[in-house]
């Protein structure tokens, strides 16, 4: 089940931060681990005031997907309910009340470069992100299919 933001106790407060790092760690092998470890306080910080979906089941949150405005800020599964479905159906319940969707992603993340694709964004433009030294796809999805904007990476 979903669930948002007025919804989220501590306990899942707790939890979207240990899959956050967990994620980050995982998918992003290419990025120092202190990196993460590092920004740790600053998104458990960002996360009340961020639009959350969580994906949440048997009080356990299985991952969510963190936006600002339009933004996508991240998309995140714990390990254990990866290739379940569950970034889709946090994806399908972010589009479902926005008509755009931006988000970024490195290069070197390939497994969420093709999820990504496959959920029909489209790459928008690219640059180094400054703090990681890391290429970026900078990805857009629109509601409206006759997207003229963007290409497939």
């Amino acid at each position: 089940m979903i669930i948002r933001n007025d919804q989220l106790t501590e306990t899942d407060y707790n939890q979207i931060a240990d899959i956050w790092l967990a994620d980050n760690l995982k998918s992003h092998q290419f990025i120092e681990a202190s990196y993460w470890q590092e920004h740790l306080e600053t998104a458990v910080a960002a996360f009340p005031k961020a639009n959350l979906y969580v994906e949440k089941t048997d009080g356990q949150v299985r991952g969510f997907l963190g936006m600002t405005g339009d933004a996508i800020e991240g998309l995140f599964v714990a390990q254990t309910d990866q290739r379940q479905g569950v970034g889709q159906a946090l994806m399908e319940a972010a589009k479902a009340e926005h008509d755009v969707l931006t988000l970024q992603v490195y290069w070197k993340n390939h497994a969420a470069l093709k999820f990504y694709l496959a959920q029909e964004f489209k790459v928008d433009d690219d640059h180094v992100e400054e703090a990681t030294k890391q290429a970026v796809y900078d990805m857009v999805w629109r509601k409206n299919k006759d997207n003229l904007h963007g290409f497939d990476a």
